[in-house]
């Protein structure tokens, strides 16, 4: 896709790209063409891209473990993550914070189990139901990419207690439902909106004033 936008003559271009090196070799390449990128949501390393737009996704991870933290009552707790792809530099990051700070700061809450669902609710469903399948005393689930509403469907027919602490990303309407029937514990905003507003003025200030 980024090829075919460079055949119709772009001069910038906003992406949500994952951290692999042909993409970063494209961004590379077009940046010498003339051709400006501006990452958001995530981002690459070691690249050409002139802005990133996004959180800070490493200390997002460590918020998400520290509610963890904050929700437990000092006794050794099992919880599962269920994550987006680790290509993408915002889960590895996100994944990371939550590891560091749980073994640093609250060593009694372990990770049964890390399974990816490659942002799909349909994966998502599957990898929930088999976290939920293989470890029946867990207490806690995080989500932390796309994938809520498959989750939320294979915990639902798995009839999970809402003592089992969910935390999630974003605040979608579905989150939102979640949020206020007491069924998700803790969500962490990212404000999508103005990382798409500030990622188009980025590249627009770029091109039109340089």
């Amino acid at each position: 896709i980024m090829e075919e936008l460079l055949q119709e003559g772009i001069q910038a271009l906003v992406i949500t790209p994952i951290n692999e090196a042909e993409i970063i070799e494209e961004v590379n390449k077009i940046a010498q063409m003339g051709v400006e990128t501006v990452t958001i949501n995530t981002d690459i390393l070691d690249s050409a891209r002139i802005a990133y737009v996004g959180c800070q996704y490493r200390k997002s991870g460590t918020v998400a473990a520290g509610l963890f933290g904050m929700m437990n009552n000092g006794q050794p707790e099992e919880i599962g993550i269920i994550t987006g792809s680790k290509k993408n530099l915002a889960v590895a990051r996100r994944l990371q914070g939550i590891m560091e700070t749980l073994e640093e700061d609250f060593p009694q809450i372990k990770i049964a189990e890390v399974l990816e669902n490659e942002d799909s609710d349909e994966i998502s469903y599957e990898k929930t139901k088999e976290l939920l399948s293989r470890h029946k005393n867990i207490t806690g689930i995080c989500f932390c990419a796309a994938g809520f509403s498959g989750g939320r469907k294979a915990i639902e027919e798995n009839k999970v207690d809402k003592s089992v602490k969910i935390v999630t990303y974003d605040l979608t309407e579905n989150i939102r439902e979640c949020l206020l029937n007491d069924r998700v514990a803790a969500t962490i905003c990212q404000d999508p909106f103005k990382q798409g507003y500030e990622g188009v003025s980025i590249a627009s200030r770029s091109v039109l004033f340089g």
